[in-house]
């Protein structure tokens, strides 16, 4: 799979983000079958798109067909971190995350931390990041179980003062 470009997440994404996301929870890892149930209903373009909007989110398209991945930064955190089932092993995940740490060392942060899934800790692990503890939640009878990982960034060079950009 060649093609992929990595661009800033537009409100009119929204749509396509939803069916990554939904797509992706199906046979995602740490879940079980309440957690997908509840993920999924409450994955609306309205919620979705107001949480990647409200954060420094991207989106990943390959050769033109379409948003296949994304993924956002929350201060050092990346959350909603995503790829469409089928393009996994075709670098879209590592595309995404390399455009998330380099807007995090942009921004003067040193540390990003994120919530794996236990499965993509092995993908995490060979970008650098350190798994620490396991940790988990439930809402209901939804129980969602993730590892907390981190990777320290090297930062050079001035900080870019506009943050928010």
């Amino acid at each position: 799979m060649g093609g992929i470009v990595v661009r800033r997440y537009e409100s009119s994404d929204a749509e396509a983000c939803c069916r990554v996301v939904n797509s992706a929870v199906v046979d995602m890892d740490g879940l079980n079958d309440a957690a997908r149930r509840h993920i999924v209903a409450s994955n609306t373009p309205k919620q979705l798109g107001g949480d990647l909007a409200s954060w420094v989110s991207f989106v990943a398209e390959v050769d033109g067909s379409g948003i296949v991945g994304v993924g956002a930064l929350d201060g050092g955190e990346a959350k909603r971190v995503y790829v469409a089932p089928g393009t996994s092993g075709r670098g879209v995940g590592r595309a995404l995350i390399e455009t998330l740490e380099a807007e995090a060392a942009r921004r003067g942060i040193d540390v990003v931390v994120l919530d794996a899934s236990p499965s993509s800790v092995a993908f995490y692990e060979t970008l650098g990041y350190a798994a620490h503890d396991g940790a988990g939640f439930s809402i209901g009878e939804a129980e969602f179980r993730f590892v907390k990982m981190s990777k320290a960034l090297a930062v050079s060079g001035p900080i870019d003062s506009d943050k928010d950009s």
